[in-house]
């Protein structure tokens, strides 16, 4: 669903501004709406990874390599890289200067997503729960990000 959603905006932008007459005087005015579609597109579609990897990471032996040996593999990457293409082509067209907008977009992107991917993967093993806020809390838990006794 991301894929086709990014795809569709994109066919889209680039309909309105074929057949729609002088669109391209006011479209400074339509970057941020796209650039919030694309970041909600992007949200969808790293939600969707992160409930597939928490559920293969955690749960173990779910995912069965030689059953799904085939391109839709590469769907989630294909998504991805839509948004990514969504969200650099407002810059490309702006006429502002934006490099270092662009770089601290991509550098708190990178933070943001390890951040949210971690933060699923703990809540899921319940690390909150035992090491912080139970009675397994110790100094040392407040470090550790894969407890030996949880990670086997």
């Amino acid at each position: 669903m991301p894929l086709a959603l990014a795809m569709s905006v994109n066919v889209l932008f680039i309909a309105g501004l074929v057949f729609i007459p002088q669109l391209w005087t006011v479209v400074e005015y339509l970057l941020p709406l796209a650039i919030t579609t694309f970041l909600y597109i992007g949200y969808i579609a790293l939600s969707y990874i992160a409930n597939f990897l928490v559920r293969v990471l955690t749960k173990g032996g779910l995912f069965d390599v030689t059953a799904y040996d085939f391109f839709a593999q590469l769907l989630p990457a294909f998504a991805l890289a839509m948004v990514g293409i969504g969200l650099s082509a407002p810059s490309a067209m702006s006429t502002s200067d934006a490099d270092m907008l662009m770089f601290l977009t991509k550098a708190l992107a990178i933070q943001f997503t390890f951040f949210g991917l971690g933060l699923v993967v703990l809540l899921c093993q319940g690390y909150f729960k035992d090491f912080v806020f139970d009675s397994k809390t110790s100094p040392g838990s407040y470090a550790l990000v894969c407890p030996a006794s949880r990670c086997r």
